[in-house]
């Protein structure tokens, strides 16, 4: 007799698909956001410094 827990309909392994790429797409957001705001951090130091200056 087969496994119940081994056999999933395919709107639950679609389902389970679904939720896996969702995460993956948060984890690449965050590092997306972590990217702009790093690069942006980079790009405000000297232009800071040369509106002071100015």
């Amino acid at each position: 007799m087969a496994d119940p827990l081994k056999h999933r309909t395919l709107l639950e392994e679609l389902d389970l698909r679904q939720n896996e790429v969702l995460a993956q797409l948060d984890e690449l957001n965050a590092r997306v956001e972590q990217l702009i705001k790093e690069c942006t951090s980079r790009l405000e130091t000297p232009l800071s410094a040369e509106r002071r200056a100015a």
